[in-house]
């Protein structure tokens, strides 16, 4: 898995790029930074919106960094880097938003528990904050702190 830079907008250095297996087999990607400033505190926990991917992110992780986060996060199952769940690479699909909830589980605890320093901010960007929302009151719950931008509160059904 890779990340694509462009002359606008250059990969931070120093990242780690890969993939993760979510709840059920699907190939996801993720990416991790170290803080570049000490001394380091926590663990920013990044979650874009529908149809966005890591890359858009590359100014607010390089801003993070700086200020001595290290920072974690993932493209949702049909989104960026991370497996498409229909033939058609352009439709997103998913059965219930039960799924991103089981996808997060996996990521937290196969690449950022492991390898990330705490306390972890989960930080939230529209359909990132809504699955963030969701999981705040689940028992045990990661995140010291969550920041939510535009968070998607609910889907019209008309």
């Amino acid at each position: 898995m890779q990340l694509v830079s462009l002359a606008k907008n250059p990969v931070p250095s120093g990242g780690t790029v890969g993939s993760f297996r979510g709840y059920d087999g699907a190939e996801l990607r993720y990416a991790r930074w170290d803080a570049t400033r000490m001394p380091r505190r926590g663990t920013v926990c990044l979650f874009g919106g529908r149809a966005e991917f890591i890359e858009k992110y590359f100014e607010v992780i390089a801003d993070l960094r700086r200020r001595g986060f290290a920072i974690a996060t993932m493209d949702w199952r049909g989104q960026g880097g991370s497996q498409r769940m229909l033939s058609n690479p352009r439709k997103g699909h998913v059965r219930g938003f039960w799924e991103y909830d089981r996808d997060l589980i996996r990521f937290m605890k196969d690449i950022v528990l492991p390898d990330c320093p705490p306390p972890f901010i989960g930080l939230g960007h529209s359909m990132g904050g809504n699955i963030l929302l969701r999981n705040a009151t689940m028992p045990g719950l990661w995140f010291e702190r969550i920041v939510l931008s535009a968070p998607m509160i609910a889907i019209s059904d008309s």
